[in-house]
C-alpha cells in the first residue's frame, strides 16, 4: 500500500509564517501612519462639533457657554472647574455654569495642543469676544480649529507643526 501523505510539512509552514512576517514588517509603518491620522482628525473633528455645540447650546439658552479641550498645551488634564477657572469664573458662578450644564470639556484625544486661549466663551447670540485658534498636532501633521468673532467654527489643515 501506497498512502500519500496530506498537510503541510514544518518546513511549509515555517516558510509561510516566514513570508507573513516579512509582509506583515512591510505594512507596519503605513500603519502607524494611518493610526496617527486618524488620531489627529478624531481630535480636530471632536473639538469642532463641541464648538459648534457650545455655539448652539448659547444661542438656545440665552447664556453664555464656555468649551474647553482636555488638556493644555502642558498635557495637563483640564476638568470643568480647571476650564472655568481659566475664564475667570469662580465661586457661586461657577456653579450655575455647571448646574445650566453650560460648560463643554471635549477629548481631543492624542493630538497635542496649542492655543491663543485655552477657553472659547461664547456670548449668548452666539458670538466669541475675540478669535480663536486652537491648533492640534501628531507625529508633525496638524488641523487649526478656528472660531471667529461672529462665532463660526471652521477646520483647516495646516500640514506640519
Amino acid at each position: 500500500m501506497n498512502r500519500q501523505a496530506q498537510g503541510f510539512t514544518l518546513i511549509e509552514l515555517m516558510v509561510t509564517v516566514a513570508v507573513l512576517a516579512i509582509v506583515a514588517m512591510m505594512a507596519m509603518p503605513s500603519f502607524s501612519s494611518f493610526a496617527d491620522n486618524y488620531r489627529l482628525n478624531q481630535g480636530a473633528e471632536s473639538l469642532s462639533s463641541a464648538l459648534k455645540e457650545g455655539r448652539s447650546r448659547a444661542a438656545a439658552l440665552r447664556s453664555p457657554v464656555i468649551v474647553c479641550p482636555n488638556k493644555n498645551a502642558s498635557n495637563a488634564v483640564v476638568t470643568v472647574d480647571a476650564c472655568l477657572t481659566a475664564a475667570s469664573i469662580t465661586g457661586a458662578d461657577a456653579t450655575k455654569y455647571k448646574d445650566a450644564n453650560r460648560v463643554i470639556v471635549t477629548d481631543i484625544s492624542k493630538a497635542s495642543i496649542s492655543a491663543t486661549s485655552l477657553f472659547t466663551r461664547f456670548s449668548p447670540t452666539g458670538t466669541v469676544a475675540t478669535a480663536n485658534t486652537i491648533s492640534l498636532c501628531v507625529s508633525g501633521k496638524g488641523w487649526d480649529v478656528v472660531v471667529d468673532r461672529l462665532g463660526t467654527v471652521s477646520k483647516t489643515e495646516k500640514g506640519s507643526c
